[in-house]
């Protein structure tokens, strides 16, 4: 696995005492990209998504629309149009843009967080248990967030936006299940970490939470919030 997390910053995405410091990441930003160049901007989101996303998705039109918004107008527009990507099967082209491809920088950012620093703790959950919280969803109405006590996640769902916590989107979660086949009793480990924001200008270690999933007991894979390489990045509310 050789790429850095591939956080896209369009896609909508539990703070301890005193956190470990974390100097080896870049800084994510949550601010509004500057439209003083769209047209250029544009272009360059498409072709950077083109060298990295199947031709499925790197050439739909929804995809390049999303692309081409800034942060606001991404979140209004998945209120009024989320239905998009569901109704016409994206869900897959979501999950890639949340990859970590590096298991080096998955460890590094869980380990930033106090309660991982000499181990990594991991809380298990089956794709079953998962569903189960999920089935009623259909598209962007809700996400899956958690409620972290210690080292025990549980999860949850949520109608709101927020970057105080950690949230996914059901599209995303449906479509690591449909890219990996995962049966009931498959599993995701998730794990705090503490990933770097700039908020507003002002630079801050934010707690979140990420994971790995295993299919049949053979590879694992590995993801995160959302990171879109070449570009400012963006931590979104909830991911995509």
């Amino acid at each position: 696995m050789k790429k850095v997390p591939f956080l896209l910053f369009l896609f909508l995405s539990i703070a301890g005492c005193k956190e470990k410091p974390v100097t080896e990441e870049k800084p994510i930003t949550v601010e509004a990209e500057s439209e003083t160049g769209p047209n250029v901007e544009c272009d360059k989101k498409i072709k950077k998504a083109s060298e990295m996303l199947s031709p499925l998705c790197a050439e739909n039109e929804i995809i390049k629309e999303l692309l081409c918004l800034d942060y606001v107008k991404q979140i209004e527009w998945l209120k009024k149009n989320g239905d998009k990507i569901c109704d016409n099967n994206l869900q897959e082209c979501i999950e890639a843009f949340h990859i970590i491809e590096d298991e080096e920088v998955f460890n590094r950012m869980a380990m930033g967080n106090i309660s991982n620093s000499t181990k990594i703790i991991f809380v298990e959950k089956t794709w079953g248990e998962i569903e189960n919280v999920i089935k009623e969803v259909k598209c962007y109405e809700e996400y899956l967030t958690f409620d972290v006590s210690g080292n025990d996640i549980k999860l949850k769902l949520t109608t709101d936006f927020t970057t105080k916590g950690t949230c996914y989107s059901i599209p995303f979660l449906r479509g690591i299940q449909s890219r990996h086949k995962l049966g009931i009793n498959d599993k995701f480990y998730f794990t705090k970490a503490l990933i770097p924001v700039t908020m507003s200008g002002r630079a801050t270690n934010e707690q979140k939470i990420i994971f790995k999933i295993q299919k049949g007991g053979a590879d694992f894979y590995f993801y995160d919030l959302s990171d879109f390489p070449g570009f400012d990045k963006f931590i979104v509310p909830c991911g995509i």
